[in-house]
């Protein structure tokens, strides 16, 4: 641990490169009242455990009569498809175990995978997808009262996992449990952190949780408090056939919120994680941080964190952000090939870091000519809104709003490296800069998506319906 605190001791000496002090700690009192991206502003000291909920010396002589249906909604789901459904299949000590794939149009050997392992399909137009309708219509068809909701590239880790999960939701007389993720080894260090980010914010590292309706309607702790996932949701029939999922994106979190109102008991289980990550080009997590800020922002009502006057100026101060990213990527002198610790690269990436964003602070934003395809498309996306035409003639300012929020965010990344010896051993400074490729987008896409969602009504409506549409789509 000491290596840990010094590394962090070291980062915040040089809060001078993330802009003033002032400036910094105003972050941090906004940081607070943010959702997408609070993951260490609330500590779990305000959230309920279920410290008892497994009983371990009992597993060997209890069983469930219990059968269930899992349903799975896809579309081109890819080589891991068949080891999501052979995980299932292995399940151990329940009833019996009908599987129902609601598939959109999957191009790939999907629906051929589908009919060799034997499970029901359901097969719907590409156009006539949403994530509640599939999901919906696939509980419409189920047989038994224990609906699990999973997706195409989620794998069950071991063979007692979903008799344990239906334990939990027995024992603790839950409507509905959710279970968090496990990134797994060959993820990006982006999906390890993201996975333990996510716990770190809902308060359930090594903790499983009891959810319920909080006494106070802060948007952080009623968005802790509602995290059904369909990563891994366990759901009784009659509960779901009276609520249902609704909308067109976040409709788990929608669901527990839903129950929590009307003083339901929901779990998030930490004891039972399930294997799940995929790797998305940097477009589409662009259009995916977006869609939950709105979604959030929407669904929670929280406090837009972004002070600027007009959709030019939010876009104007992405902009300059995304050009600080791509001159850090083609900086060579953060690939060489001496030997440094992790620590040392950290400085000199937030030393470069800091010097990008006051070049580019003193001239015309511009994007370097070199770029991979992954960034191009971020160029793209700059380029279809007409950015060029904003920044014309005039140098960008630097408000920093959304700049101190990525810089806080690579921090946290830093820490979390230098907490974990496998992560420190293992560390590349590929994967490093995939992350903050990632990162950068990731809060793009929040600041976009936030403001949006909390000015949507004084946005031109064509501009809106363009903007929102593109970024929307396919998610």
């Amino acid at each position: 641990m000491a290596k840990v605190s010094g590394f962090v001791q070291d980062l915040v000496e040089q809060h001078r490169l993330f802009g003033s002090k002032e400036a910094f700690t105003l972050f941090h009192s906004k940081v607070a009242n943010q959702i997408h991206h609070s993951l260490f502003s609330i500590g779990s000291e305000h959230l309920e455990h279920l410290d008892n909920a497994i009983v371990e010396t009992n597993w060997a002589n209890i069983t469930w009569d219990e059968d269930f249906s899992v349903i799975i909604p896809t579309l081109n789901a890819g080589p891991r498809f068949e080891h999501c459904l052979s995980s299932i299949k292995a399940q151990i000590n329940v009833g019996r175990i009908e599987i129902i794939i609601v598939d959109s149009g999957s191009t790939d050997k999907t629906v051929e995978i589908a009919k060799k392992m034997n499970v029901r399909l359901i097969q719907i137009d590409k156009s006539d997808f949403s994530h509640s309708q599939a999901r919906n219509l696939g509980a419409e068809q189920a047989k038994y009262q224990n609906l699990f909701f999973t997706v195409q590239d989620a794998f069950i880790p071991h063979t007692n996992w979903l008799f344990k999960l239906c334990s939990i939701l027995h024992q603790n007389q839950l409507s509905a449990v959710s279970t968090v993720e496990k990134a797994g080894e060959q993820a990006s260090l982006y999906s390890k952190f993201a996975a333990y980010g996510h716990q770190k914010f809902m308060g359930a590292v090594d903790k499983d949780r009891l959810m319920t309706m909080p006494n106070s309607t802060n948007p952080a702790l009623m968005r802790q408090n509602s995290n059904l996932s369909n990563i891994a949701c366990l759901i009784h029939k009659q509960v779901f056939d009276e609520y249902k999922f609704r909308g067109s994106y976040g409709e788990d979190v929608d669901l527990g919120l839903r129950l929590i109102k009307d003083k339901k008991k929901l779990g998030l289980v930490s004891s039972l994680k399930i294997n799940h990550f995929h790797e998305r080009p940097l477009l589409h997590h662009l259009k995916r941080s977006y869609a939950d800020a709105y979604f959030l922002t929407k669904t929670f009502k929280n406090e837009c964190n972004f002070p600027h006057s007009n959709l030019s100026d939010l876009l104007e101060e992405c902009f300059y952000c995304w050009s600080i990213n791509l001159h850090l990527n083609n900086d060579n002198s953060l690939n060489l090939s001496h030997s440094e610790s992790s620590t040392e690269f950290s400085r000199r990436f937030f030393s470069l870091l800091h010097h990008y964003s006051q070049v580019i602070d003193h001239q015309n934003v511009h994007l370097p000519v070199k770029t991979g395809k992954d960034l191009q498309e971020i160029n793209q996306f700059f380029l279809k809104i007409n950015i060029s035409t904003l920044t014309a003639n005039k140098s960008i300012k630097r408000p920093g709003q959304i700049l101190i929020g990525i810089k806080n965010h690579l921090m946290e990344v830093c820490k979390f490296i230098h907490s974990s010896e496998s992560q420190e051993d293992d560390f590349k400074i590929k994967a490093f800069i995939d992350c903050v490729n990632k990162v950068f987008t990731d809060h793009i896409g929040q600041a976009i998506g936030e403001w949006v969602a909390d000015h949507e009504q004084s946005i031109e409506s064509e501009k809106f319906n363009d903007l929102h549409f593109f970024l929307s789509k396919n998610i």
